[in-house]
């Protein structure tokens, strides 16, 4: 399946520019669409409160089940004052 990946962050010299479609097994998750991003760029894994995932628009967790055509929003929580 494919999946269209989008994030408010570089992901570095990876190649996954902001909408990169990526190709996953079916049945994939969140979880493992971020592990295929860190393990084949040699990234350090993100923890799961450092990292929002937004698929179709919707706030999803990281065990959330994904499906040809979605599209994957990540985003890193900014605060400050």
């Amino acid at each position: 399946m494919r999946i269209r990946l989008r994030s408010t962050f570089s992901i570095g010299d990876s190649g996954l520019n902001n909408g990169k479609l990526i190709h996953l097994k079916d049945g994939s998750t969140v979880n493992d669409l971020i592990n295929i991003i860190y393990s084949s760029h040699q990234k350090e894994s993100l923890e799961q409160g450092m990292l929002i995932a937004i698929v179709n628009g919707k706030a999803r967790g990281f065990d959330h089940p994904l499906r040809d055509g979605d599209t994957v929003d990540l985003h890193i929580p900014v605060s400050g004052g």
